[in-house]
């Protein structure tokens, strides 16, 4: 069975590989440049190994010579636990470049402490002299996920690109006389990449991209990250034992936040630690107006910040000016209205 759900997994057994479950389509998934492996980590049962116990033999699919690496010559390392330890490889270079080979290569992962012997076995991944034409997404997670180690980078490389971006739209307020009175107004732009035959084991590591903290696309053009990340459920077809399927991977981020008519922010959305909203209150009698004292639940670092206020139930009103923000101060502001109403309000420091 597969030692951890990530995108270059390893088996306790080789024949689990999916090259030997009758699937028509044996070709590697996993890509990586031929002067490096991909990164990968293996947990096993605490024990008092070191990376000088550990061996790793590098198979060409197809036969042919075989690469011995020792633990301590290419950058593996030990995470060490409680319960289990953590083996992994990053970026550490090969003493050579791998040769091009169509089926492939799988690594053979040895720790030879204690005197049994235990063996790992990879997934197949095949090699390329340059990678950097390829759809890369780098992600990890800060903190343990799945049982694969905090802080542990992921990479996979696919030879696709984005579809044409969709934009969807929110609109959130209150209706008055079949109106809508908006209190937000968000354009979202959504781009997906879409794999069309994708094996299990890449799924299941996929899946958990909404839940890693940091994810990366990297494309030609340069590094992007995202406000959210979806995946859809994958649509599955059999080939022989394995299983591949079709899955959607949806990167979104923000063009615009508009907040109660007055507040705009570009890409990127606003930074919530510095945003703060309340409402609908009441405006109250206060001499020939009507006012609401705002009072924050936290007080903002300084008075560079844009107070707002939006009538959202206004009674008899009907072309009433809108609601004046005064008295601007750490602690909050001033709402000044005409006649008694309810009053939306945020306050906003980028």
């Amino acid at each position: 069975m597969k030692n951890l759900n990530t995108c270059f997994p390893f088996y306790d057994a080789l024949d689990e590989q999916v090259r030997f479950k009758g699937a028509l389509t044996p070709v590697p998934f996993i890509l990586s440049l031929d002067t490096k492996l991909p990164p990968f980590v293996i947990r096993r049962v605490h024990s008092a190994g070191v990376v000088a116990d550990l061996t790793v033999w590098v198979y060409p699919c197809n036969g042919g010579n075989t690469i011995e690496l020792h633990g301590d010559d290419f950058g593996l390392s030990i995470s060490v636990g409680t319960s289990y330890d953590y083996i992994q490889y990053l970026n550490g270079i090969l003493p050579a470049a791998l040769p091009a080979s169509d089926g492939g290569y799988y690594l053979v992962v040895e720790d030879s402490f204690p005197a049994t012997h235990k063996l790992w076995y990879s997934e197949t991944f095949g090699v390329r002299t340059s990678i950097s034409e390829y759809f890369k997404i780098t992600f990890s997670c800060n903190t343990q996920l799945s049982n694969i180690l905090a802080g542990f980078v992921q990479v996979a490389y696919f030879d696709t690109f984005f579809r044409a971006p969709e934009y969807p739209r929110e609109e959130t307020g209150d209706k008055r006389d079949g109106i809508l009175i908006k209190e937000k107004q968000v354009i979202l732009k959504s781009e997906t990449l879409a794999l069309q035959q994708a094996p299990e084991y890449l799924i299941d590591a996929l899946l958990l991209l909404p839940l890693n903290d940091i994810v990366t696309v990297s494309l030609t053009s340069g590094d992007y990250t995202y406000v959210e990340i979806k995946v859809k459920d994958p649509e599955w077809s059999d080939q022989g034992f394995a299983r591949f399927g079709k899955i959607e991977l949806q990167f979104i981020n923000v063009l615009a936040i508009k907040k109660l008519n007055f507040k705009e922010s570009t890409t990127g959305g606003i930074d919530m630690g510095y945003l703060q909203q309340g409402g609908p209150v009441l405006t109250t009698a206060s001499g020939r107006y009507f006012t609401y004292q705002v009072v924050f639940d936290d007080d903002m670092p300084d008075t560079n910040y844009t107070p707002a206020a939006v009538a959202v139930s206004t009674g008899e009103m009907t072309d009433a000016e809108l609601p004046k923000c005064t008295n601007v101060t750490i602690h909050g502001f001033l709402i000044t209205t005409t006649i008694a109403c309810e009053v939306r309000w945020s306050a906003v420091k980028q």
